[in-house]
């Protein structure tokens, strides 16, 4: 048997998944862009033609789907948020749809008779439920930039479910057609060409054929072709980067921390991997700006570390008797790796689990199959019951998402250590014209960021718009002092000596900047005003 009739159940899920993620996600349609799609989306209107694929192309291979996602958006409605937002919604209900297709197929090659119990013919519906309600999952859905995370996990999971289906077919049949094969092949093209997590899709697919469908390697290499095809899609993304047709490692190596080590990111995914684990049983705490302290020695995550052990020792331990948790907690690490194992300067973000969530559930609720009847109709039932507080907690999380300051407030009020928040709290308070609030935000940065040069600098300039010209030069010198390569610092600091009557210094520090950009003119031309102001001679010769 490939797959048991569908029942009443499997009939009304996808009603009971459309109401749900409605509900959920509903009151989002009018919130405005925020951060990267504030920048490339509407500023600066990258997406605006689904056609020029071209240009798609040549701005991010490793994007394309996504990218044109966006300009398919920015045709049918310009920069319309709700439109955007919308796609979003529908992409995740889509993802939630494909989840309880998945689960419905592992469930019936791993427990064929378990279709008709009570736990059996629940656990699709539970799994594909708490995915689309999660708390985790509302910063990959309503963040519109992160379309590239959930877009991501519906075609990743939409490809692996086609991949199960024509193998098992096949292996019921050995003349079947190939169309499953050939639409997973595409959709798994489709994933790779929208985030770099979709590398690990072949994986995924080939280790659930052996413990679902082949049983053993042989039977799995008797079907050589249509695997070789559908693995061979892993080497698309090395090939464009071989080719220098990709900005994938560009993309990673510009978000890369330069001073953290490969040893220290790895050491402290340790920890970022618990919190995510911490996160999906009890989802309190979410924040845009999550501080997880970097770790440079092995005995700092003893805890963390043993909680992972115990994890994969369950997975290893349930192979014999539940191979569905086996698989779920290797999905789980699976989709996690990518961005696990690259040394990235944010270590964690909640929108990275939404596709290893799937995992998670897989491995937690298919034990409702292995317990008694009774007990098993009780776990499932409850998984059920719990997606009523959990839609309830992402509804609210989705509240903070109404705009950047009630992001960034949320993220400060739960953790005064936050880095970022203080940050752009400022920036928004300076954009309003809140001058004394801003000067508060901006000197907690210069405070608890000492090698940034942004606090001391956007604290000279709201010195400079109130007229202080002798503060706003301290603020801009400290700048200057924090990037010594930067000219627009020592720049900003000639233009406050100048106001403050203090020529000969302002010229110094033109000086000093005309250094770094001999090119610019608007440098040059106030660095020969400064030395005129100074000492009444003539333009003096090039510094």
């Amino acid at each position: 048997m490939i797959e048991s009739p569908p029942t009443a159940v499997d009939r009304f899920a996808p009603l009971l998944l459309a109401a749900a993620t409605a509900l959920v996600y509903g009151h989002t349609l009018g919130y405005p862009f925020q951060f990267d799609g504030a920048g490339l989306i509407v500023k600066h209107n990258t997406f605006r033609d689904p056609f020029d694929l071209y240009f798609l192309w040549e701005f991010n291979p490793s994007r394309l789907a996504t990218y044109w996602s966006f300009a398919v958006n920015n045709a049918l409605h310009g920069l319309w948020p709700p439109g955007y937002r919308l796609v979003n919604i529908v992409i995740h209900f889509g993802a939630g749809l494909v989840a309880l297709r998945l689960a419905r197929l592992l469930r019936d090659r791993c427990f064929p008779t378990e279709a008709g119990t009570a736990a059996g013919a629940l656990f699709p519906t539970a799994v594909a439920l708490l995915f689309v309600v999660h708390p985790l999952q509302t910063q990959g859905v309503t963040y519109i930039w992160q379309r590239s995370t959930s877009l991501e996990g519906l075609l990743y999971l939409l490809a692996l479910t086609l991949y199960l289906s024509w193998a098992a077919r096949r292996e019921a049949d050995a003349d079947a057609d190939d169309a499953l094969l050939l639409a997973a092949t595409g959709t798994a093209l489709a994933a790779m060409l929208t985030k770099q997590n979709g590398v690990t899709l072949p994986v995924a697919a080939l280790v659930a054929d052996y413990l679902f469908v082949a049983g053993s390697w042989r039977r799995l290499v008797a079907r050589r072709g249509g695997v070789l095809l559908f693995a061979s899609t892993v080497a698309i993304v090395p090939a464009l980067t071989l080719l220098g047709g990709s900005r994938e490692l560009t993309d990673i190596a510009a978000h890369t921390a330069a001073p953290t080590s490969l040893a220290v990111s790895w050491l402290t995914q340790i920890d970022v991997t618990a919190l995510y684990l911490k996160l999906f049983v009890w989802p309190t705490g979410q924040s845009i700006d999550h501080v997880v302290p970097a770790v440079d020695r092995i005995g700092a995550v003893v805890p963390a570390l043993s909680l992972h052990l115990a994890l994969a020792g369950s997975a290893v331990a349930a192979f014999g008797k539940n191979r569905l948790h086996t698989y779920g907690v290797f999905l789980f690490y699976l989709a996690l790796s990518v961005e696990s194992l690259t040394p990235l300067a944010d270590p964690v973000f909640e929108h990275r689990m939404y596709l290893p969530m799937v995992g998670l559930l897989i491995a937690s609720l298919s034990w409702g199959m292995v317990l008694s009847p009774k007990r098993g109709m009780l776990l499932t039932t409850a998984a059920l019951l719990l997606a009523i507080p959990l839609g309830v907690a992402a509804h609210q999380r989705n509240l903070v998402w109404r705009s950047n300051g009630a992001l960034w407030s949320d993220a400060l009020d739960k953790n005064p250590d936050a880095r970022r928040a203080p940050i752009f709290l400022g920036l928004e308070a300076f954009d309003a014209k809140r001058y004394d609030e801003a000067l508060v935000r901006f000197g907690r940065v210069a405070d608890v960021w000492p090698s940034l040069s942004l606090g001391p600098f956007m604290v000279g300039r709201i010195h400079f718009t109130e007229k202080r010209y002798a503060a706003a030069a301290t603020g801009f010198a400290e700048a200057a002092r924090r990037s010594p390569g930067a000219p627009l610092p020592l720049y900003r600091l000639g233009e406050s000596l100048m106001a403050d009557g203090r020529p000969a210094e302002a010229a110094i520090a033109f000086g000093r900047a005309l250094a770094l950009a001999p090119l610019v003119p608007d440098i040059r031309a106030a660095y020969e005003a400064a030395r005129t102001a100074a000492d009444g001679a003539a333009p003096p010769t090039r510094p």
